[in-house]
């Protein structure tokens, strides 16, 4: 089995199926640990419109705004730290 590795490429085609899933905003925000108006703000790009009124996030996206998160808080803690 291959390994997801988000740096490779950026097309979806190339994506594993299970990242494609769309998952509505409880799920995302679980996933990502931001709030849904954060994501709103911070990244527009990544809210699939469904309806009208149903909007959700791939789960690829979510996990990678989790990473993204990570990375920055620890750029920020060893920054403070020296």
């Amino acid at each position: 089995m291959t390994t997801y590795d988000p740096n490779r490429s950026g097309e979806l085609s190339d994506w594993p199926i299970e990242m494609l899933k769309i998952v509505g905003p409880h799920e995302a925000e679980r996933l990502c640990s931001l709030s849904w108006d954060s994501i709103r703000r911070n990244h527009p790009e990544k809210i699939i419109h469904l309806s009208k009124r149903r909007v959700g996030m791939r789960v690829g996206h979510a996990l990678m705004l989790s990473v993204a998160g990570a990375v920055a808080m620890r750029r920020r803690v060893s920054r403070h730290s020296l």
